[in-house]
């Protein structure tokens, strides 16, 4: 299980350059660039980015779900006894 999370992970951290830098930053005109128009760009990139992150986390947090529940299940059959009895 901590191999496939480190994998899902890794492989999170390589797709992310690729999301973020496939984002385009609205161009201002020249002479314009205050420090509010900045943040304001740099803003919506992290915002981009935790978005994928919060994505990415929710589909990791599925699959440990969905393997402790078949792990349960595993566990629940062991108690019961062999020739049904």
């Amino acid at each position: 299980m901590k191999k496939s999370l480190i994998v899902l992970f890794l492989v999170g951290l390589l797709i992310l350059p690729v999301i973020s830098l496939g984002q385009s930053i609205p161009s201002t005109p020249t002479g314009s660039q205050s420090l509010g128009a900045i943040l304001g760009v740099v803003m919506g990139l992290i915002w981009e980015i935790a978005f994928a992150l919060a994505v990415i986390m929710f589909i990791a947090a599925g699959i440990m779900f969905l393997r402790q529940e078949a792990l349960l299940k595993r566990l629940a059959q062991q108690d019961q006894p062999l020739c049904g009895l």
